[in-house]
């Protein structure tokens, strides 16, 4: 498994249990019912074909993912699911060897997450629809982050994930710098997140 899968799979596995503890309806209330929602989260290497779609008939890969959504209630799931996107990609990696025989070293990676979110027409879970003047698109992106936030802030510690060898697993997961990637013309709403993953005392 590769960093990149790795946090992808981070977020994806724990997205749900995110949106329990911070939604208005049985969590801490700090997202709205309406925004506490379950995106579409890829590898940027992704190399699926453009028409393949996840269990919730969601586009998944390709070269062209759709992102329009005409409704996003759900017949009788827990959580919904949405498509809105977070893209993840590894910016840099580097090695230290902190020893002075060199006889291990310590990686560190630096990731990218990238939150997509469009201010379309959609018809929300609680059957009111989007606005093109409203505040969705701003609510919609802040929420998604708040989620990427909590789950890496809870797992600042490491995530060993079940089932997986442990050199694959991260040591320290540290939140980094945001900024904003908004396409006004094309009613796009961004941020782009850094994410700093360690994995230290590797043998050589």
């Amino acid at each position: 498994m590769s960093e990149t899968e790795y946090l992808v799979k981070l977020l994806d596995e724990n997205w749900n249990a995110a949106i329990s503890a911070l939604k208005t309806t049985g969590g801490n209330g700090t997202l709205e019912d309406v925004h506490a929602v379950h995106p579409i989260i890829l590898d940027i290497r992704d190399m699926s074909a453009g028409k393949s779609t996840d269990s919730k008939g969601r586009s998944l890969g390709g070269n062209r993912i759709n992102t329009a959504s005409k409704k996003e209630s759900t017949n009788a799931d827990t959580y919904i699911y949405s498509r809105d996107i977070i893209v993840v990609s590894e910016a840099s990696n580097s090695i230290e060897y902190p020893s002075l025989a060199y006889d291990y070293r310590t990686e560190t990676f630096n990731m990218s997450i990238s939150i997509r979110t469009r201010q379309d027409d959609r018809i929300l879970n609680d059957d009111t629809r989007v606005s093109p003047t409203s505040d969705f698109g701003t609510k919609r992106i802040r929420s998604l982050y708040l989620l990427v936030r909590y789950i890496i802030e809870q797992k600042r510690r490491g995530w060993f994930r079940s089932g997986s060898i442990l050199y694959e697993n991260i040591h320290v997961i540290t939140f980094g710098d945001r900024t904003e990637s908004n396409d006004k013309k094309n009613r796009i709403f961004g941020y782009k997140i850094n994410v700093v993953m360690k994995r230290f005392a590797q043998p050589v």
